[in-house]
């Protein structure tokens, strides 16, 4: 009896032993399959992986029928959970570095935990690389495993939120995307270039916000002979006819923007009631705009009255045009102080791509310190510098008092203006048939300019906006911008992004690294931890063991 009562006790003990491991092994697969690598613990005090208040009372408004997010990180699963600390890509960091990337990786799936219109997602940069293309806008575009793709894909609608129709009558589907570098995603400290801390929750918010946003709009000026298409005004369809700024269009699309035509004359008052209006678009015009003793709408005003408004901005191609464009010219050069010359650019050596020579690949502006090499900066490391093409170039110069670090001041407002690119030196300048400048000998004549003017209204808010602009309607023209030969489309579409900034929710504050992250902690508090894994939980066991033990000697 007693055989037989030793032997169930043993095998009740084996079979709670069998029992107990596949309950083990059952919990480890159900958490794998239904938590998986969504369960994230945060043992920083600063909590790296939280949303903060701040950004969710800025986030709560946002629709998800009307959003679809998602954000894509382009390494492995195990790539980015190195939780190393180290210096910036500029630093000398490689573009397979992917310090940090788990913070960034992390609180992505805290956000899609949180909100039904963010879902997180891995892309192979070289597997799918098809399906990346689309994020591929412009022929500079370089993706490595460091991006993160912030993508909207929704309808797209107009500055009115009326859903934008093809030709068939059915609602444009639009990618409107951020490619944020890892680097955005952390605070360094100027002295040392080391990391200084995560802004991740400012980043992830400031970008959803962004792009859920509604559209900004581009108005393309018309009135003046422009080649913009001659159908109606403020129409935002994309089958609308834009004429030889088709290809301008589209880029603007791409870039998150509605268009629109406008006349000045008739429609100005709708430029101003437009809360969504970002972009004056002044397009190769062969009439001049009226001014103040022209009669009827002043034309000029309307549009100096549009620049000084918040977040207003303007791109204006001034091609070489019979008739004189005495008042738009006048008006370049007192508010960006960029006198526009009557010669246009030929080369007959290596750049020229014509046999008329006036077609040509320019020169990168040289000077590091001019405000125009912020839109050239994004292939300062390529070790073959694409090229940009202009054709039928007029040349322009740059007064002195704009040019300088601190600008041009009248009235409170600082401008500042760069080239962009200049003449080559192979080149010449010709005005009537007659060579009037030789760049090999002189300094070459400008060809595009970047403007930032900076004013403070009177409630002393401060107040920014950009001027791009080229002597050519040219440098937009289809044969150019969707060519991937030429880097005409990367310049207009960096110029749209700094044009269309992002809303930026300061409020969020970023949280500070050193000595919150479990790898940084002291010794002393390593040494605690190590204690309460190896002797607590060991100790537990011999004493409830102890407990059974004696019970059971004593039955």
């Amino acid at each position: 009896m007693k055989e037989k009562r030793k032997i169930l006790s043993r095998s009740l003990a084996a079979l709670v032993t069998a029992v107990t491991v596949v309950a083990v092994l059952l919990l480890n697969v159900l958490l794998s399959a239904f938590v998986g690598d969504r369960a994230v613990i945060d043992l920083t005090n600063e909590r790296f992986n939280r949303i903060s208040d701040e950004s969710k009372g800025m986030l709560k408004d946002l629709d998800p029928d009307e959003n679809n997010f998602t954000i894509y990180f382009l390494a492995d699963k195990d790539e980015l959970q190195s939780t190393e600390l180290g210096y910036s890509v500029s630093g000398g960091g490689s573009e397979d570095s992917l310090w940090g990337m788990k913070y960034v990786y992390e609180l992505a799936k805290v956000f899609a935990e949180n909100y039904s219109f963010v879902s997180v997602k891995l892309l192979n940069i070289k597997k799918d690389a098809d399906k990346l293309e689309q994020f591929r806008t412009t022929v500079g575009t370089k993706l490595t495993k460091q991006d993160v793709i912030i993508d909207n894909y929704t309808y797209e609608t107009d500055s009115n939120g009326n859903a934008i129709r093809d030709e068939n009558g059915e609602p444009v589907m639009h990618h409107n995307f951020r490619v944020c570098k890892r680097d955005s995603f952390f605070v360094f400290d100027s002295g040392t270039s080391r990391v200084y801390a995560f802004n991740g929750d400012l980043r992830f918010t400031s970008t959803i916000l962004s792009l859920a946003g509604k559209n900004p709009t581009v108005y393309f000026v018309s009135g003046h002979g422009e080649e913009i298409g001659d159908e109606s005004t403020l129409d935002a369809s994309m089958n609308s006819d834009y004429g030889k700024a088709t290809a301008l269009r589209d880029l603007f699309f791409r870039a998150g923007f509605v268009t629109k035509k406008i006349n000045l004359e008739t429609e100005y008052e709708t430029l101003f009631r437009d809360d969504s209006a970002r972009i004056l678009v002044i397009y190769g015009p062969k009439t001049d705009y009226k001014g103040a003793y022209d009669g009827g709408v002043d034309e000029i005003a309307a549009v100096r009255k549009f620049l000084n408004g918040i977040d207003h901005n303007a791109m204006v191609f001034l091609d070489n045009t019979e008739n004189p464009l005495s008042n738009l010219e006048e008006f370049v050069s007192d508010y960006f102080g960029i006198n526009v010359d009557k010669s246009i650019v030929k080369d007959n050596g290596a750049n020229s791509l014509s046999s008329d020579g006036y077609t040509f690949i320019s020169d990168y502006e040289t000077d590091q310190y001019s405000i125009g090499t912020n839109l050239t900066a994004p292939f300062s490391n390529l070790e073959s510098k694409p090229m940009a093409v202009f054709e039928n170039a007029r040349t322009f110069t740059i007064l002195p008092a704009f040019s300088q670090n601190g600008g041009f001041y009248d009235d409170s407002t600082v401008t500042t203006t760069g080239a962009v690119f200049r003449a080559p030196k192979s080149s010449v300048a010709i005005e009537d048939g007659k060579q009037v400048a030789d760049f090999g000998s002189e300094t070459p004549a400008a060809l595009m300019a970047l403007c930032l003017t900076d004013r403070f209204d009177e409630k002393s808010n401060e107040i920014e906006g950009y001027m791009l602009f080229c002597g050519t309607s040219d440098f937009a023209a289809d044969k150019y911008v969707n060519s991937a030969s030429y880097c005409n489309a990367d310049i207009l579409y960096y110029t749209m992004r700094l044009m269309g900034r992002e809303n930026v929710p300061f409020s969020i504050d970023f949280k500070v690294i050193e000595g919150q992250a479990l790898e940084n902690i002291s010794s002393g508090e390593a040494t605690g931890l190590t204690v309460l894994l190896c002797t607590l939980v060991p100790a537990v066991m011999i004493v409830l063991g102890t407990v059974v033990f004696v019970k059971r000697r004593h039955r």
